[in-house]
């Protein structure tokens, strides 16, 4: 089997895994994917495609290792041209002089204001973080200000100062004392400007318990970056709650039936 084709299922189901080190440096999987993935857009604005030959003329390092991912994904065929550090001049060791031509560029050609897998997942720590702490303003600060924000329940919350508020009534009242855990299932790099985020979650009360308030959830995060930080701009909340026989179809029904009937507006 193909060492790449290892590598991108070692990235489908191991992306908080170490992958290398580099000068103390620790690489995941996931920072691999989200790096490479940057660069497959950078490729492609330059015309690069599929089965086109790209020359990697670099040092073994981590460059090398998102470059030839990168022309994997978008199955281009990448050419390592391998170079010895003392054998180039400084500022050409990161990648190839520009000399104009669609395959040929340095690393800090490629580099986009997108948000990176890193960077998303310290936003979702922050909101965590907030969350724990039971202030709604914590945890509303990973929000944009125009933030469109719609809940399991379909409650539909416009700007980080509604999120707050919204929130911190729950933290005071049903939500006391509780945990949000949540994980990251894939990032998609939408271009040069924003980062689509699919996580899953659930809430833990204090004694660990998971999933015994609302269950687990399915999330969809549109993340941008704004003023040099990353923030959260979109967020839709799904409530994993599959119908699978007629049984369950029969419950969904009779609980919308009740809702309907009983639920104040």
């Amino acid at each position: 089997m193909s060492p790449i084709i290892v590598l991108h299922r070692q990235l489908e189901t191991r992306p908080d895994d170490v992958a290398f080190l580099a000068n103390q440096d620790a690489w995941t999987y996931g920072r691999l994917a989200t790096a490479s993935e940057h660069l497959a857009w950078a490729l492609l604005r330059r015309g690069v495609r599929a089965a086109d030959r790209v020359a990697l003329h670099m040092e073994s390092r981590p460059e090398m290792a998102i470059a030839y991912y990168a022309c994997f994904r978008i199955g281009a065929i990448a050419a390592p041209l391998n170079i010895m550090p003392e054998a180039v001049e400084p500022e050409s060791r990161s990648g190839v002089p520009d000399a104009g031509k669609k395959g040929e560029m340095t690393m800090n050609q490629t580099t986009t204001s997108a948000p990176t897998r890193v960077e998303v997942a310290e936003v979702l720590k922050r909101i965590a973080d907030g969350w724990r702490n039971g202030n709604g303003e914590e945890f509303a600060a990973g929000f944009t200000p125009d933030a469109h924000f719609v809940a399991f329940d379909g409650t539909v919350l416009r700007g980080s100062r509604a999120i707050g508020r919204f929130h911190q009534q729950a933290f005071d009242t049903h939500l006391k004392g509780t945990r949000l855990v949540v994980s990251i299932e894939d990032v998609v790099v939408l271009g040069d400007e924003a980062t689509l985020v699919f996580t899953s979650g659930h809430i833990e009360r204090g004694g660990g318990r998971a999933g015994d308030l609302t269950g687990a959830s399915v999330e969809t995060e549109l993340f941008i970056r704004q003023d040099g930080e990353v923030l959260m701009r979109a967020f839709h909340n799904c409530r994993k709650r599959p119908i699978k026989d007629g049984r369950s179809a029969e419950v969904w029904m009779a609980f919308d039936r009740a809702w309907k009937e009983y639920a104040p507006e």
